[in-house]
């Protein structure tokens, strides 16, 4: 799995945690919530390995299952996705911010956790000579 795909499914697992969290607080396991989920799906159904891999963000779910999940929790596919409503809320990005991100989406967690820190020290003292 590459590192962008990888990040799409950790974004995608805190906002399913979430969810859980508010809509469904006692479905605690990967098998519990594997069940609830089943009761609904009216397609092949889910296993406890593929909701657990959801749950620690290792894959995001297909399109029927999220079309599921999306009815389950009432919110739109779209969100679960990307965590905007549509896809006129995705933020313009500039040539330069396109390049800079596909740059950084090419480097390890690691890397992209010390990049990170490199940025907020630039903001830092930007801040600190205004």
């Amino acid at each position: 799995m590459n590192t962008l795909t990888q990040t799409e499914a950790q974004l995608f697992t805190e906002r399913f945690l979430l969810l859980l969290e508010t809509v469904a607080p006692k479905l605690k396991t990967a098998r519990e919530v594997a069940i609830q989920f089943n009761l609904r799906h009216k397609g092949k159904p889910v296993s406890d390995t593929a909701v657990h891999y959801w749950m620690t963000g290792q894959f995001m779910p297909s399109e029927p299952y999220l079309l599921t999940l999306a009815a389950w929790f009432n919110v739109s596919v779209h969100w679960l996705r990307t965590g905007y409503e549509s896809p006129d809320d995705l933020p313009q990005f500039s040539p330069t911010q396109s390049m800079l991100f596909n740059r950084i989406s090419t480097l390890s967690e690691e890397e992209q956790q010390a990049m990170i820190q490199l940025i907020d020290l630039i903001i830092r003292a930007k801040a600190s000579h205004q």
